[in-house]
């Protein structure tokens, strides 16, 4: 059994060519580990939808001025928030003054608001940043995978090279064998 691969090298080890077929198997779940989804540095616009919609159905279910809030004003309302997302970013929990007028003013609930959007957006930068950590990792398998793979392709051509046959040897072997046993005995010797 020869199999011939990409350095011109042929091969005849069966074990030899497992090793080589387990290395080609190691370097594709690499690249499959890198393939998968990347890290990501900020939310889609589907996930701040979702964050809006979930805080005004928690806060302005009840209120007198859901109507004006999220039908008449909703660019209005909308742009609130994504201000307030901006502030908690760079200011965390304690908003900025201005921040807190300009709530006060467009949000009758505002101290709410400001709770459920900061419980939100916290949810989901923890989650943000545990999807980017498991990321991370793959990638440091991929890198492991891949390393593992190169070395045990070198492993095996130096098993490949200390592998040698002796046809006289051989024929004499195969002639005892011949006599009582399985004519079609192959022989390996291998010297460490």
């Amino acid at each position: 059994m020869e199999v011939k691969y990409r350095e011109e090298q042929v091969i005849t080890s069966p074990y030899v060519t497992q090793a080589d077929k387990m290395a080609v198997s190691l370097r594709h779940l690499a690249d499959r580990f890198l393939k998968m989804e990347p890290k990501k540095q900020c939310f889609t616009p589907e996930e701040m939808t979702e964050m809006y919609d979930r805080i005004t159905e928690k806060v302005c279910r009840g209120c007198s001025r859901k109507s004006e809030c999220l039908e008449r004003k909703k660019a209005e309302h909308w742009q609130l928030f994504y201000d307030l997302l901006c502030t908690i970013e760079g200011y965390g929990a304690e908003l900025n003054k201005e921040m807190k007028q300009h709530l006060q003013r467009e949000c009758i609930q505002a101290p709410r608001f400001l709770r459920e959007s900061l419980e939100t957006f916290q949810e989901a930068k923890r989650i943000l940043v545990w999807n980017n950590k498991m990321v991370q990792s793959r990638e440091g398998c991929a890198a492991q995978l891949d390393s593992f793979a190169d070395m045990l392709c070198h492993v095996t051509r130096d098993l490949d090279a200390s592998i040698f046959t002796d046809p006289p040897l051989a024929k004499k072997g195969c002639a005892a064998f011949q006599k009582g046993r399985d004519p079609d005995a192959e022989f390996r010797f291998f010297c460490g």
